[in-house]
């Protein structure tokens, strides 16, 4: 996760006398970057989770305060901290008590200290918690790919709180966008965004972006954690945006990095389960048949057991112009229901009644138990092949 206001400052009042005087409650804002700004029309170069410094000495007395932390706020910065000195004397209680009211961190620094030289500390630890989170997502890639390599990593995810005898529970999100797929760029670019949606979880999490899916990999969460934790992300991100279908696969929870490639599977298959149900969230546990066509990686040995399933009754509405195999697929949906069936398909039950007996007589597909059995199995493998 990118770093908080509260672990940046965790040592600033002892390094450099800064002190917290209002807007306590936003503490936990993660920060993208730092940036000194003097003008009181605050710069457009902002994007937002910036944390700002400033000497005022662009302005006189005290007023300018009040509206330039407005404008800082309404421009997505996430803390101001103010030079007191020649050009700022004291801070007007109405600017602190705005900041408490609406949880924006102010802070003052004495003149005496050089803002280069804090500026230049802050943006340094920005950068190491950066490449920190890089070498975290690299490491649980290789648990993922090259579980063998796994050594070479474990001090590292041990000194972040990713430890071998954890618990972990893996979620893939993919999004569709006009029937294409958000690419990694696309991820990568809303990658800050969705740490700030999940700023307030207190537990160890690594989010990286691998091909054209979100990984979120969680330490000492669990599924039902998880399962908010992903409807936080589609509430903030993507409420609204009805061109945008969200599918979300959770994997179980298990114990120790030897699962992780495991768990990468389960939340794949839960995920790819979701767009053929068209749901937004689910639990690998709820996959059901899924299961088991996920886990045949040979797709031939798929393709195979359709053809010899659903072979026939797809040659013949290729040769005659039919649709035996829309009508038994239906009623197998319906569970042998004609008039479920009929209603679906808009036709008289008479007529459904005629094409399963048909299918029946003359297809030779026996409809006992383990036929239907078979048959159903086929259908969704189809479906998988064809997505």
């Amino acid at each position: 996760m990118a770093i908080t206001l509260s672990r940046l400052f965790a040592e600033s009042e002892t390094n450099y006398n800064i002190r917290l005087i209002a807007g306590q409650k936003g503490m936990k804002s993660l920060v993208r970057w730092v940036h000194m700004v003097e003008d009181s029309e605050v710069p457009g170069f902002l994007h937002g989770n910036e944390l700002i410094f400033t000497t005022g000495i662009a302005h006189r007395g005290s007023g300018w305060i009040i509206s330039f932390v407005k404008s800082l706020q309404s421009h997505g910065a996430i803390g101001l901290i103010l030079n007191v000195g020649p050009y700022i004397s004291e801070i007007p209680q109405p600017v602190m008590e705005y900041c408490d009211d609406n949880e924006f961190p102010l802070f003052t620094i004495p003149w005496e200290m050089r803002l280069i030289d804090v500026s230049f500390d802050f943006c340094h630890r920005i950068i190491a918690n950066e490449e920190q989170e890089t070498s975290n997502a690299a490491a649980f890639r290789n648990l993922i790919f090259s579980p063998e390599n796994k050594d070479a990593y474990v001090q590292a995810l041990e000194r972040k709180g990713f430890h071998n005898k954890g618990s972990y529970t893996l979620m893939l999100i993919d999004a569709v966008k006009n029937e294409n797929f958000l690419l990694g760029n696309e991820w990568h670019n809303m990658k800050f965004s969705i740490q700030s949606v999940l700023k307030n979880v207190d537990k160890p999490i690594c989010i990286f972006v691998q091909e054209n899916h979100l990984v979120v990999i969680g330490s000492g969460v669990d599924e039902e954690e998880m399962a908010v934790y992903a409807g936080l992300l589609i509430e903030k991100l993507f409420a609204g945006l009805e061109d945008v279908q969200i599918s979300v696969g959770i994997s179980e929870t298990v114990t120790g990095y030897s699962e992780m490639n495991a768990c990468y599977r389960q939340a794949m298959t839960a995920s790819n389960t979701a767009q053929l149900q068209n749901r937004r969230i689910l639990r690998y546990q709820n996959t059901g048949l899924y299961k088991l066509i996920y886990a045949v990686e040979d797709t031939s040995i798929l393709k195979r057991y359709t053809e010899e399933i659903l072979g026939k009754i797809i040659g013949y509405d290729a040769l005659h112009n039919t649709d035996y195999f829309n009508t038994l697929k239906s009623y197998l949906q319906n569970n042998g229901s004609i008039q479920k069936v009929s209603a679906q398909m808009n036709v008289h039950r008479n007529t459904i009644n005629y094409k399963m007996k048909f299918i029946r007589e003359s297809l030779d597909i026996n409809l006992d138990n383990e036929c239907i059995a078979g048959l159903w199995l086929a259908f969704n493998i189809k479906e998988i092949l064809e997505k």
